[in-house]
């Protein structure tokens, strides 16, 4: 009769993290191969590993066996399949995981020759889901080919330390009249685009670590990027309680490694190069969560929780809670049009080319309002609810609730000088042209300090608080 085993793995909680039967040697939690009988690369560490085996049904027991066993260190991917198919105009190439453990991303390489060279073709870091047991599809579209050519792709999977590992080569071909591509979003986890216009440089294999861990020690930081082009310094931020007390955290984004670092609290690592942090409430349970937003692909990844697309590029993404659920939606602001867009719940058109998206709770009713400040005339128009001037151009809108009202009141600062003005309330001098505003509340009283960063040297000050160095120049604060 057929023998079939059973492997059950307990942690050292006493959690069952394994028990399963199988034809085959057991896979277990997050599809990682046991060897069988006695081992596992689930996790480092010690683990009580039980195998049963059962002759004909699971009725009749044979034997049993108990062993302790330590295991070694796991790899970041257990890439379950990889292809690249032709189509009419692109080459789609395909692949999932069947387990993720501190997986930063993917780049696709591309060669005509399948001993290469290879050049990286990925011009964006393909984000991966970090740390998932069951893992996910993901796919790359490379539209910069050509009919009849045979292309050999890599594909490099990079974790959280800055080890890679690469899969491939597979090939595909365009062919003259062949079939439309066409595919879902919503089955994949990410999705990258080559459209020709990325040209990389030639590299090696194996290649140099790419993504190695900074500190945040004030050792020399690469030289970063120009910040993306958009139409106000910082995207809005809903939310920088990353710990559910009550208030503003110190916190940053550090495009050039994807590191966020709470101050305090926590680092890890999330996004990449180009991407816009929007960290906010998502899903309603107090606390700030880890966001980007990928200009190029419209996508919206919110670490732990989920994955969308939704918007263009060129789109700001404004988050904020705008039907008073408790939970920040998607939503962006299209300036070519006025166009705001919030997801599965409205779409209107409010502003103008240059104007700059300032959504906040101007009366006080739980819920994000629509308005925008114009910089050319320092025109603030809050839909539905008034207009009025109030700036300069060169000045950057700063609305927060400075007074304890329950609601966010207009304000504006000007590195020019240095001058905070909040409409109604009062007038100061407090920063420099190389200060980024950031009005934080450190009370937990819901009212908001005036604060800025100094990211040439990595200062945090708070008007009549304190003053601390957290960071350096090429990060962004993500606080609120």
């Amino acid at each position: 009769e057929t023998t079939l085993f059973r492997s059950t793995i307990i942690d050292t909680q006493g959690t069952t993290v394994v028990d399963d039967v199988s034809m085959d040697p057991p896979v277990g939690y997050g599809s990682k191969i046991y060897e069988y009988p006695y081992t596992t690369d689930y996790q480092a560490g010690e683990y009580d590993t039980t195998v049963v085996a059962y002759e004909g049904t699971e009725a009749v027991c044979e034997s049993t066996a108990d062993n302790s066993t330590t295991t070694g260190t796991p790899t970041a991917v257990k890439l379950k399949s990889l292809s690249a198919e032709g189509y009419s105009d692109l080459v789609a190439i395909n692949w999932e995981t069947g387990a993720e453990i501190d997986n930063l991303g993917f780049m696709v390489y591309r060669s005509v020759s399948p001993g290469g060279p290879y050049q990286r073709i990925s011009e964006q870091f393909i984000l991966a889901l970090g740390n998932n047991p069951s893992g996910a599809r993901y796919l790359f579209i490379d539209q910069g080919v050509e009919p009849g050519v045979v292309y050999y792709y890599k594909l490099r999977a990079i974790d959280t330390g800055g080890e890679s590992e690469w899969y491939g080569p597979v090939e595909g071909t365009v062919s003259r009249g062949g079939e439309d591509f066409i595919y879902d979003p919503d089955n994949y986890a990410g999705i990258g685009v080559n459209d020709g216009s990325f040209v990389a440089a030639t590299s090696p294999t194996p290649l140099p670590t790419a993504y190695p861990r900074p500190d945040l020690s004030g050792s020399p930081l690469p030289t970063p990027s120009p910040l993306p082009t958009a139409h106000c310094l910082l995207p809005i931020i809903s939310s920088g309680d990353y710990t559910g007390d009550g208030t503003s955290d110190i916190a940053l984004f550090r495009p050039s490694s994807g590191l966020w670092a709470i101050r305090g609290v926590t680092r890890v690592y999330f996004g990449s190069e180009g991407d816009l942090p929007i960290p906010g409430d998502y899903d309603g349970d107090g606390t700030a969560d880890l966001a980007l937003f990928r200009d190029s692909l419209g996508l919206w990844a919110i670490r732990g929780l989920s994955r969308a697309y939704f918007g263009e590029p060129g789109d700001l993404p404004v988050p904020g809670d705008y039907d008073g659920d408790g939970q920040a939606d998607f939503a962006l602001f299209r300036d070519s049009s006025g166009l705001w867009a919030i997801r599965s719940i409205s779409r209107v058109y409010f502003g103008d080319t240059g104007d700059y998206p300032v959504p906040g709770d101007y009366d006080g009713d739980g819920t994000a309002d629509i308005g925008i400040f114009r910089p050319s005339s320092g025109l603030w128009a809050l839909r539905a609810m008034s207009r009025f001037y109030f700036g300069l151009a060169g000045d950057i809108p700063v609305p927060a609730d400075y007074n304890g009202e329950e609601r966010d009141g207009p304000a504006i600062f000007r590195p020019s000088s240095g001058l905070w003005a909040v409409r109604g309330v009062s007038r100061f001098y407090f920063g420099s042209a190389a200060d980024l505003p950031l009005p934080m509340n450190l009370e937990g009283d819901g009212i908001a300090l005036p604060a800025i960063f100094r990211s040439d040297s990595g200062l945090w000050a708070v008007r009549g608080e304190s003053r601390v160095y957290f960071g350096g120049k090429g990060d962004r604060p993500v606080v609120k």
